[in-house]
């Protein structure tokens, strides 16, 4: 499991943890946003079809989420995640979606991997 954060932050972290999740596929409908929990989720996987819950990238410390969703497609590849820490935003992009995320105190971007055959 890969997790960055604050103090961690590091252009090697996060490239580490992009890394794990890179060209992985996820629906659109799977995107879980928790505003009471501050806590946002992505469940990726590496097939197009079929579930795409192999791994799960979870965001905390979020105080909103807003999707740029041009293409409107439903299932997309994940190809990069963004911090800008002066901003306080990150920036989970995709081919035709733009997902960015105000991120707070306490925020942290995490990789885990799910059961296998686990569904979110």
């Amino acid at each position: 499991m890969s997790m960055i954060n604050q103090a961690n932050l590091s252009a090697q972290s996060l490239f580490a943890l992009v890394n794990e999740v890179h060209d992985y596929y996820f629906d659109i409908d799977m995107v879980k946003w928790e505003p009471q929990h501050n806590k946002f989720q992505l469940f990726v996987g590496p097939k197009r079809k079929g579930s795409h819950a192999e791994k799960e990238l979870i965001a905390g410390g979020v105080d909103s989420v807003a999707f740029e969703d041009d293409d409107k497609i439903g299932t997309y590849v994940l190809t990069d995640i963004v911090v800008h820490e002066a901003s306080k935003e990150v920036i989970f992009e995709a081919t035709g979606l733009t997902i960015r995320i105000r991120i707070g105190p306490g925020w942290y971007i995490e990789v885990a991997t799910l059961r296998e055959g686990g569904d979110p």
